[in-house]
């Protein structure tokens, strides 16, 4: 039983140390890399809110995430703005 704890513990560890990494990436993004990104689905400007990009187009509106300070501007792993409230 003594082994379970500790491979427990271990298992737990990697977690805590990329929340760490996650929550230091926290910062706003730069806004010369704001100024030329576009969401690629219909090349509307893009907006920092939340630790997301969001689309400002209306008949868009997807949000793009952002992992340990990279944008991931992929339209498969964008979620519309309505979905995501919901």
């Amino acid at each position: 039983m003594g082994q379970t704890r500790m491979l427990v513990k271990l298992a737990a560890l990697p977690i805590v140390c990329n929340t760490a990494r996650v929550l230091s990436h926290m910062e706003p993004i730069n806004q010369a890399l704001l100024d030329i990104l576009v969401c690629p689905k219909c090349r509307g400007k893009v907006v920092h809110r939340d630790g997301k990009l969001r689309c400002t187009d209306t008949a868009c509106r997807l949000v793009y995430p952002i992992r340990e300070g990279i944008p991931v501007m992929l339209i498969d792993e964008a979620i519309r703005a309505d979905e995501q409230t919901a």
